[in-house]
């Protein structure tokens, strides 16, 4: 089994550095998540209800939200946002 490579958005890394001990545990996370897709069952991990895509999910870690996309044929993981449980659902994805 291949491991996924993480990227992570502008804004996602915005969120990481500004917020150091939650950035941490994301990057944790889906460093776990690339290297072993079992590791998904760790993570309050669930699937993202989108018209378009039907490969997006969204990673809990306390009040926080991760919007993250798995693209299988390029094996990548592509973070798209990470922020408060109430502002990360009103972004255009």
């Amino acid at each position: 089994m291949t491991s996924y490579r993480v990227l992570y958005s502008r804004s996602a890394e915005k969120f990481i550095r500004q917020n150091k001990a939650v950035g941490v545990r994301f990057m944790k996370a889906f460093s776990e998540i690339a290297a072993e897709q079992t590791a998904v069952k760790r993570y309050d991990v669930k699937r993202y209800r989108h018209p378009d895509y039907d490969d997006i999910f969204r990673l809990r870690i306390g009040k926080y939200r991760a919007i993250f996309r798995v693209i299988r044929n390029e094996i990548v993981i592509s973070v798209i946002t990470i922020g408060p449980r109430g502002d990360v659902y009103k972004q255009d994805i």
